[in-house]
């Protein structure tokens, strides 16, 4: 048997990033149209030449998405984990900066 060999790959960019990244996006109910975005985001946390400004930045920018998903999860509950959350706690119960702290735990445990 022989394998035809291609040019070589980063399999952790090609997989090992991506992957994770994407079951991340089914757990949190993440819209297909954030995908990739939100991918792009969460692999920048790897990046270890980025400048503290930038870092804040990127914190920042990942802050304000989980809490605009958050939102949409409330107004609009789907079958995803937060939106379970929001169900079985009822809307009081659970604060927006607790859900977006479960988002970011899930989020930090792949990284």
């Amino acid at each position: 048997m022989t394998w035809a060999a291609g040019p070589p790959v980063d399999l952790v960019s090609a997989f090992a990033l991506p992957v994770p990244s994407l079951v991340i996006c089914e757990l949190l109910g993440v819209p297909f149209a954030d995908r990739a975005e939100f991918g792009a985001r969460s692999n920048r946390f790897f990046d270890t030449t980025m400048s503290p400004q930038e870092r804040l930045r990127l914190d920042a920018e990942a802050d304000a998405y989980m809490h605009t998903l958050v939102a949409r999860h409330r107004e609009k509950p789907g079958d995803d984990l937060l939106s379970l959350l929001i169900r079985e706690h009822g809307t009081g119960a659970l604060s927006d900066e607790e859900l977006v702290g479960l988002a970011d735990l899930l989020l930090t445990a792949w990284l």
